[in-house]
């Protein structure tokens, strides 16, 4: 059965390609049969992806990738060992910039998905503050000292979900 992070690489393909995004296209460029079980897999998968604004427009007639969505995709195509692969490196080079505050190393190995959830934002953008540091060591003597300089999350942000 087809997963997130293969509808995903198919629509970034697609987009590569200049193709257009439909569920007709979709379904083609991952060899399902359009009326299958495979394919509603597919049809719910987009619908999510729409739900959560990464694709705009009718699945049938075609959708455009929201404006800087094309990350938020990719971020799908990490599967667990390799985000936290990625975050390994990341803390390699970031990490010594809190290290006095916390350590990443020791939370991503013995709480790996509350790490993802709090910490990993820190190390892809440097608009994430933790003890009003970033991931550059740029301090922040005002609010808020923990989270995003907004108190959202930017909608170019490269942090896989």
């Amino acid at each position: 059965m087809p997963e997130r992070h293969e509808v995903a690489q198919s629509i970034l393909d697609l987009v590569e390609l200049g193709a257009p995004i439909k569920r007709s296209t979709i379904l083609k460029a991952m060899k399902i049969g359009i009326s299958t079980k495979a394919a509603k897999l597919v049809d719910t998968i987009i619908q999510e992806l729409q739900g959560s604004g990464l694709l705009q427009g009718d699945a049938r007639n075609g959708m455009t990738v929201a404006k800087g969505a094309v990350a938020g995709l990719r971020t799908m195509l990490l599967t667990e060992e390799e985000w936290v692969a990625e975050a390994k490196a990341l803390i390699e080079g970031f990490g010594h910039h809190l290290a006095d505050h916390i350590d990443l190393e020791l939370e991503l190995r013995e709480q790996t998905g509350w790490f993802r959830q709090s910490r990993l934002a820190w190390l892809y953008d440097e608009r994430f503050y933790l003890r009003g540091i970033n991931r550059n060591g740029e301090t922040r003597d005002r609010q808020p000292l923990n989270g995003w300089v907004t108190g959202l999350p930017p909608s170019d942000s490269k942090c896989p979900k």
